[in-house]
C-alpha cells in the first residue's frame, strides 16, 4: 500500500472498544480498497505514520495522524 494512500482522508479510523469494568481500547482501522486493515497491525501502520510524518513532506491528499495515547 504506498503511504500516501495510508495518509489520505477517510482512509483511517478508530474506535473504542469495551474492555469490561468501563474501560476501552482504541482499536484502529483503514479502509483500503478491497480489504480492511485493523487491530495490531492497524496500530503497527499508525505508529509508522506517526513517525513519518515530520520527515515526509505533506501534500495537499496527507492527513496528519493523531498521536496514539
Amino acid at each position: 500500500v504506498p503511504l500516501v494512500e495510508l495518509f489520505a482522508d477517510h482512509v483511517g479510523s478508530e474506535e473504542l472498544w469495551p474492555l469490561g469494568a468501563g474501560e476501552a481500547r482504541p482499536i484502529h482501522f483503514f479502509a483500503l480498497a478491497g480489504d480492511t486493515v485493523w487491530g495490531a497491525t492497524a496500530r503497527m501502520l499508525r505508529e509508522l505514520m506517526e513517525r513519518l510524518w515530520p520527515i515526509l513532506a505533506p501534500s495537499d491528499r496527507m492527513i496528519r495522524p493523531e498521536p496514539l495515547g
